[in-house]
């Protein structure tokens, strides 16, 4: 929907030809478009990367963290997403608490699904008594 209104109020959204529906338009589409200029999606990346922070400043408050670890398009365009993000936690979070977080990007990359999904098969068969081999695996 944002991406539908920076292109109304006149946005250069070359990522986003007139024919393509806003649907087909990818995360990685924008930040590639963000990394090669496109003032469009370096609003959608900004907007994006300060209700980041925004979540991010709860979880510090709430829990208290010394880390924290995000995956999906973080890991992969984290020089887009950390100034944004990095500002809004040094506004919104606790300064003692943000003082001790961190936050990384994952180091599975595209395997993270395989990794959880493997997790999750194992607990599951743990949880039955039964061998993740016993399911036909």
């Amino acid at each position: 929907q944002r991406l539908r209104q920076l292109r109304a109020e006149g946005g250069d959204a070359g990522f986003w030809p007139a024919p393509r529906a806003a649907e087909a338009v990818t995360a990685k589409d924008i930040c590639m478009a963000a990394q090669a200029g496109d003032g469009t999606a370096q609003a959608i990346v900004e907007e994006s990367a300060t209700y980041l922070g925004m979540g991010l400043s709860i979880l510090i408050d709430l829990f208290n963290p010394e880390r924290i670890v995000i995956g999906s398009i973080f890991a992969r365009a984290e020089a887009l997403f950390r100034p944004g993000m990095e500002a809004v936690i040094a506004r919104e979070a606790l300064a003692q608490s943000a003082a001790v977080c961190c936050v990384v990007p994952a180091q599975l990359g595209d395997s993270i699904g395989d990794v959880a999904a493997l997790t999750i098969a194992i607990e599951f068969s743990q949880k039955n008594g039964k061998s993740v081999t016993d399911y036909g695996a």
